[in-house]
């Protein structure tokens, strides 16, 4: 599979086009507006792809569009999401995100973003991480893990543009994940630096 800001594309292991849309006509049950930036990524512990994407110009409608695909094709059926990115928890914020990224491990899908201002200099980058099993089930209604503001590492350094890891094999402990979010699901807990 291979998404660009134009379009989504199958292709066969040899290279062969199976499919093409739009960006926009893919996501299309979210009824998107402008929509960029998307990721996708082969889940090797649900056989599934895994697809993300940013849509609207900017708070407060900022939207992270998730998508899973219902088996191991990805030219058949998807369930889709959107999270509002410019909430943090309940509250309504003026950022809007920008240059998500997409991983996951055996338990969880780790979405993140860099948080600009529609004023201000407030930058920050956002993290959620969402329990893959309620994904893989097509739940209409889903729950996630947030965390914001961050902006510093421990040594007060300015941080920006987490990228998650995509854990291949099984994680020792209940320790070792990305972003050195401690497990278990369902209430993970976020520490810098594992």
């Amino acid at each position: 599979m291979e998404f660009t800001n134009d379009s989504v594309g199958v292709f066969s292991k040899t290279g062969v086009k199976l499919q093409e849309m739009a960006l926009e006509q893919f996501f299309s049950p979210l009824n998107p507006t402008f929509t960029l930036d998307p990721r996708v990524l082969y889940d090797q512990y649900s056989g599934r792809f895994i697809a993300v994407a940013l849509d609207g110009s900017g708070a407060p409608n900022s939207w992270l569009f998730l998508a899973v695909s219902e088996t191991f094709d990805p030219t058949g059926r998807w369930f889709f999401w959107k999270i509002d990115a410019d909430m943090d928890g309940t509250q309504q914020t003026d950022q809007w995100a920008d240059f998500p990224d997409l991983g996951v491990d055996q338990d969880a899908v780790y979405l993140t973003a860099n948080m600009f201002p529609t004023t201000g200099n407030d930058f920050y980058v956002k993290v959620w991480v969402v329990p893959k099993a309620q994904l893989l089930t097509g739940q209409q209604t889903i729950t996630w893990t947030e965390f914001s503001k961050i902006r510093n590492d421990p040594q007060g350094n300015f941080v920006f543009t987490f990228v998650p890891l995509t854990l291949l094999g099984r994680r020792l402990g209940n320790t070792s994940s990305p972003f050195g979010i401690l497990f278990p699901l369902p209430t993970p807990l976020y520490k810098f630096g594992g």
